[in-house]
This record gives structure tokens, sequence and C-alpha cells, in this order.
């Protein structure tokens, strides 16, 4: 959470030359905490994330690692409960970890997200609750948006060993 971010914020995961990673970041402006978080695996399409609890206004991040196989195609998800896809990478025929990052405020509650996909399969999902000071955050959706066009990277062949971001 103390990432300096902004204008040209450049973020880097190293990788080994035999594999693919699909690297997810999104700059939350203003969010002083992640009030919670939630991580689980569910094979089953629709997928649904676990839960978060969030104590007053919160930016939550719905992110969606999809395990089906891109060599068939293109797949697609969609988020249930009002999330906005701000960004994603599901490009079919070749090798990439399919991911899509989708945001949504809200206030105080028990907050989870089911995701469609197009070609049924399973997928990891993350999701996050941020929250700032005086569990107020002062982030847009649109501020949200801005920060994290282009922000989903692939690296993919043998001859990258790195992925970037830069927001």
């Amino acid at each position: 959470l103390n990432a300096a971010g902004g204008s040209g914020h450049n973020v880097s995961v190293g990788k080994s030359s035999n594999d693919e990673i699909t690297v997810a970041v999104v700059e939350i402006l203003n969010a002083t905490q992640i009030a919670d978080w939630s991580w689980n695996e569910d094979l089953t399409d629709p997928t649904t994330s676990g839960d978060v609890v969030t104590t007053g206004p919160a930016l939550l991040v719905a992110v969606w690692w999809g395990d089906g196989n891109t060599a068939i195609g293109a797949h697609t998800a969609t988020p249930n409960n009002d999330f906005e896809i701000i960004d994603s990478l599901t490009t079919g025929g070749i090798a990439l970890i399919q991911c899509i990052v989708a945001v949504k405020q809200v206030g105080a509650g028990t907050h989870n997200v089911t995701w469609d996909a197009t070609n049924a399969q399973g997928a990891q999902l993350w999701l996050f609750a941020f929250q700032g000071e005086n569990n107020v955050v002062s982030v847009t959706l649109q501020d949200a948006i801005a920060a994290a066009a282009g922000a989903v990277a692939v690296a993919g062949s043998a001859a990258q060993t790195a992925a970037d971001a830069t927001l």
C-alpha cells in the first residue's frame, strides 16, 4: 500500500522463460487500507467470489482469472451486482492466463461478485475492499477506470522474462 503511484509508475514482474504470466495492476487513489479481501477457486461456471465486509464507503476491486483453454478462442466473463469492467486480457489463440478486472463503489455491508463466462469454465477469484481514513474513500469510479487503463499486461513468449504494466 505504500507505492508512490502516479503518472508513469511502472510495475515489473520477473518470470522464468518457460512459462506465461498475466499481471493485473490497479492504482487506488486515496485509499489507506485494504479493509477486507477474499480469494477462492470456483471450478463451476458461473463462478462466485467469497464475501468481503466493509464498515463504510469502499471501492471493491474484483479480479477474475479464467482457467479455460485459450487455444479455442477468446473468453469473456461478465460480473453481476453492478461491477464495471475496467480492463481485461482474454485474447484467444496464444498461451496466457485470462484476466478481467472490475470495480464497484459500495457502502457498509457484505459483498461478493458472480462472474458468468461465455465459455463455461472455472476461475480463481480475488475481491478486495479498499477504504480511506475515517472509512471515507474519495476515489471516484472514473478515477479508478483512468488509473487502471492498460494495466493488464502479459508475458507469454519464451523470449520474454517480465511483464510490465505502466500506469
